[in-house]
């Protein structure tokens, strides 16, 4: 018995083992680098792969050489990657790799190609512009001959210089040509290169000059004359430039109701006179004329100003947005009248056929609520003004379409830093992504991070920002990483993206990290004092302005700068820390400065029907006494209901003791709402006698709000939320 059952367990040991190095057959090998079919410009390269499996206790078989299927090279080698040296110069070499078990069981990776190009490193041959050309176009258009030949595999950075130092435009992989996009100082000399990279050794151009060309004097405005006032609700709108003889120009005609918001009425027009017969009466117009010339200069008139006698009526739409998509379907429409808005009756016109049939009339108001829109279709509307029964105003048709009944997933996280594939990356950095919702849900972040794409660890959970600070990654590492995007409801699944961290701790790479202000700050004041952390840097270039590339701004060596800004504006900025020839870009970071009082007003109508139309407000209840007491605002708490930074707003009417109707608007705003929030509505007097509780969490004088002041805030002691009372328009 004793002799059955050892040999039992010898069996047992034996399939064991035979059933582990089964499974160690199923794997695969996977060649890395150098990819199939790369040019190598190098006399040595370090092959690598990786194998499907977390196992150890494999041993690889090399095979190498210059013709296909390649010789056996190394045996036994343990790692995944390996150095060959002595390559020869233009040639073409094969390889593969074999993984090998203890147990002898063997699986081949697939044959890669790669070639070595010739010794001889030249420089590119700059062709266009030629060298002393004047006249060069504002957009210029750069070309060179690179090396050898039109290489596909080179790597080209286009420098041009204007008097200070070449400034790096454009970075090109086997292209050999570059149309500017952003136009050039007019009459300015410019000095261009190009520097070809050959992985780490770089082959610099001669330098050439060139000159570009004048432009002409922006567009004068001739008609109507600045503060005319027009009879007819027609203007010819009529205007001049100087230009050289055949000089192709074109023009765009702006035209709008206040001068920091006109719009384009027509685009690309090549003729200096254009008539408009559907101008309002009674309104004050402001235009301008944008010339776009052939050489690709850009001038801008100076703004006219002009006016309509009053005459009829009109009404604009306000929302939904002509056309607009994703409309909830318990929303509202809303327009704009010109006229007296007590002695107007408003005729809505709602359907979904192109021509709306008529719906329902409202008196004195310049909205109206909608309920129970059917799904994913398109609605037509309109609106017409009558008073004493005869029509004054009709608006156009506009279209929307509502949004489906479910809750749409979150978009797939996008545009990562650092970039997928990118290599060199600092050891101490900030992730960053962008992500958005169609239901504009507040969305929240798991963040997945490690060394294997296979097999990533979830490092934050439900972060609300879109950015994630790292520090002390390994040198010359490969990370993976991923953004998985939620809105409360659903989950969307983001890519693996990959960096490679920094070669050799020993190179002094600058490094520049932990911004301030933080990325998609709000409400940031106007004096601002931009902050970064440096390493290894002797000077940092600041890039800042209002575009999402912003321009160069100047050079300091200190890791702070003052700014003094303007109110409700965005501005983007980046920082590129300097070491020598060494330099490391930041991302690009933004931010929003604090709203001015007329911005707030602005802010508040626009968002006064997503307030009113959201499904999850409720009445809050307001409470005054007759006698010029306090006011008190009793909050409501909302349970499961995700508010991002976000602004509210709900049109409310204070009365005083003897009834006499204030319109006033309230906003809520607040860096982190949570789950709470607020809103109210002003009612009658008696309403809010018989509301007052002592739920109340602060008050003010109802008669300053109301003679003393145009707004009061409200900060309470939870520190969420502030409240802003003020006259409605």
């Amino acid at each position: 018995m004793r002799i059955i059952r050892l040999f039992g367990i010898i069996f047992l040991c034996v399939l064991l083992f035979t059933s582990c190095d089964l499974q160690t057959v199923f794997i695969e090998v996977n060649l890395i680098s150098p990819s199939n079919n790369q040019i190598i410009d190098k006399s040595e390269i370090k092959i690598s792969w990786d194998i499907s499996s977390n196992e150890s206790g494999y041993k690889f078989n090399i095979y190498f050489g210059g013709a296909t299927p390649p010789p056996l090279y190394e045996t036994g080698f343990m790692g995944n990657g390996y150095t060959i040296q002595n390559l020869e110069p233009d040639t073409d070499y094969y390889w593969c790799v074999e993984a090998e078990s203890d147990y002898g069981r063997k699986k081949k990776s697939a044959v890669y190609h790669f070639k070595t190009t010739s010794e001889q490193k030249k420089p590119a041959q700059l062709v266009e512009p030629e060298e002393s050309a004047n006249d060069v176009s504002l957009l210029p258009y750069f070309k060179w001959i690179g090396f050898p030949g039109e290489s596909q595999e080179a790597t080209y950075v286009l420098l041009v210089e204007s008097g200070r130092r070449m400034t790096p435009i454009a970075t090109l992989i086997g292209v050999t040509s570059y149309q500017s996009e952003k136009p050039f100082l007019s009459n300015t000399n410019y000095s261009w290169a190009i520097e070809t990279r050959f992985n780490q050794e770089n082959v610099l151009s001669n330098v050439q000059s060139f000159k570009t060309t004048a432009v002409p004097e922006p567009p004068v405005l001739l008609s109507p004359e600045n503060s005319a006032v027009l009879t007819e609700n027609m203007a010819t709108f009529q205007w001049s430039v100087l230009v050289n003889e055949n000089e192709g120009i074109l023009y765009d005609l702006y035209l709008g109701k206040q001068r920091d918001s006109m719009l384009p009425v027509v685009e690309s027009y090549d003729q200096q006179s254009y008539s408009l017969n559907s101008l309002a009466y009674g309104i004050d117009y402001f235009w301008m004329v944008k010339a776009y010339y052939e050489n690709g200069g850009t001038c801008v008139s100076e703004i006219g100003k002009f006016s309509t006698i009053e005459g009829n009526l009109d009404i604009d739409s306000i929302y939904p947005d002509d056309g607009e998509h994703y409309i909830p379907l318990n929303t509202s429409l809303e327009w704009d009248y010109s006229g007296n808005l007590d002695d107007a009756v408003f005729n809505i016109y709602f359907s979904k056929q192109t021509s709306p049939s008529f719906f329902r009339s409202v008196v004195g108001s310049e909205f109206l609520d909608l309920t129970n829109l059917d799904p994913e279709s398109a609605y037509y509307w309109k609106v017409e003004a009558l008073v004493q029964d005869e029509v004054v105003a009709i608006s156009p048709v506009n279209s929307f379409n509502t949004r489906k009944a479910d809750n749409y997933p979150p978009e797939k996280p996008t545009n990562p830093y650092p970039r997928d594939y990118g290599n060199q990356i600092p050891t101490d950095l900030t992730l960053s992504w962008s992500c958005s919702d169609i239901d504009g849900d507040p969305l929240s972040f798991d963040v997945f991070f490690g060394t294997s794409s296979y097999n990533l660890e979830k490092i934050t959970d439900k972060t609300e920002v879109e950015f994630y600070y790292l520090e002390n990654l390994a040198y010359d590492q490969q990370y993976y990483w991923k953004v998985n995007s939620s809105d409360g409801k659903k989950e969307t699944q983001g890519e693996v993206w990959s960096f490679k961290t920094l070669d050799d701790p020993d190179i002094q790479i600058p490094i520049v990290h932990q911004l301030s202000p933080q990325k998609n700050a709000k409400d940031v004041e106007t004096n601002c004092v931009l902050s970064w952390t440096g390493e290894n840097a002797n000077s940092y270039d600041v890039y800042f302005g209002e575009s999402s590339s912003p321009p160069y701004y100047e050079t300091t060596t200190d890791q702070t700068l003052s700014l003094s800004l303007e109110k409700g504006k965005t501005y983007y900025w980046q920082i590129v820390a300097k070491n020598g020839e060494e330099e490391t870009y930041s991302m690009i970071w933004d931010f929003t400065t604090e709203f001015g009082i007329e911005q707030a007003d602005e802010v508040a109508r626009e968002m006064l029907s997503y307030a009113r139309n959201s499904s999850f407000i409720e009445t809050t209840t307001f409470s005054a006494d007759t006698n010029w007491g306090s006011m008190y605002f009793k909050e409501e708490y909302l349970q499961d209901t995700y508010i991002d930074d976000f602004y509210f707003v709900l049109r409310a009417t204070i009365v005083n003791h003897q009834d006499v109707f204030f319109p006033l608007e309230a906003r809520v705003s607040g860096p982190e709402l949570g789950s709470h929030f607020l809103l109210g509505r002003f009612a009658s007097i008696s309403e809010l006698d018989n509301a007052f509780t002592d739920e109340a969490v602060t008050s003010i004088s109802l008669e300053q709000m109301l003679t003393d002041v145009e707004r009061i805030k409200f900060f309470f002691s939870n520190q969420w939320y502030n409240l802003e009372l003020f006259r409605a328009p």
